[in-house]
């Protein structure tokens, strides 16, 4: 009788007291909680107003849209100007080997200069393969136009050439006959400095040391491999048909069937 008088006692203390233990408990937990809910320990920033002043688009934005405008049109521009200066200039040499008539140029500046066409056709074909291209800034294994002025194998050639032709450099980059013509023109002065008297009388052959001479790489080594080269394309032939639909043919000389690159010297 007594335990269960003491429970019930206990039980209306609890209830009674509005900050019991139990209570207190509750109390604490909320207060913990609270905070959370509170604007002042959030702190967020007021939000800005949505109205038309925060999607216009603000007036120096606008400038700048239009200096990007004004340096579109500038780029265009110059774009149009490159295509009217060297770059279109070099499309000469593209409308040549697109007429069908390149091997009718190369025989042409070869009877002029009093050379076998094959020759120079060899060198063409062996510096740019018939292209007019420019050597790329990051290289100099290539020269300038069809003949590879300037380039690694004939490093010299783009400004002797241009003394043989009392002309600019500049225009042996562009212009496709003028390229060859300076080619044809190194040549010819080469026969008279390597073969002197005996130039009249030469031997097919001898056009091997009037290459190495023609390169003039400064190396002995990499002007006789230029010059072999060009024999070994010579000894065979060579066919190649170009997208005019024009065949540059090469012919194989039957003399140079027993050719041998000479021991390396």
């Amino acid at each position: 009788m007594n335990n269960h008088l003491i429970a019930i006692i206990s039980l209306s203390l609890m209830f009674a007291a509005p900050d019991g233990f139990a209570a207190g408990k509750k109390t604490a937990a909320k207060k913990k909680t609270a905070p959370s809910r509170s604007p002042v320990m959030l702190e967020v920033p007021a939000v800005p107003s949505l109205g038309p002043e925060t999607f216009e688009i603000p007036k120096e934005r606008g400038e700048k849209r239009s200096d990007s405008s004004a340096k579109t049109e500038l780029y265009e521009q110059q774009m149009k100007e490159d295509l009217a200066g060297p770059s279109a200039k070099l499309s000469a040499g593209a409308e040549l080997i697109g007429s069908g008539k390149l091997f009718q140029t190369f025989e042409a500046i070869a009877k002029e200069y009093s050379l076998p066409v094959d020759i120079l056709l060899t060198i063409s074909l062996h510096e740019s393969g018939f292209s007019m291209k420019s050597p790329k800034p990051s290289s100099n294994d290539k020269g300038w136009g069809l003949m590879g002025l300037g380039g690694k194998s004939n490093p010299n050639s783009l400004s002797e050439g241009a003394k043989a032709l009392n002309c600019g450099a500049e225009s042996l980059k562009t212009d496709p006959v003028k390229n060859i013509k300076a080619s044809a023109a190194l040549i010819v002065d080469l026969k008279k400095k390597v073969l002197g008297k005996k130039a009249k009388n030469m031997r097919f052959k001898d056009y091997h040391k009037i290459l190495k001479a023609y390169a003039a790489t400064g190396e002995n080594f990499a002007d006789q491999v230029f010059a072999d080269e060009i024999f070994s394309i010579l000894q065979t032939g060579y066919s190649q048909k170009m997208p005019s639909g024009e065949v540059i043919t090469i012919e194989a000389y039957p003399e140079l069937a027993d050719f041998e690159p000479a021991p390396l010297q």
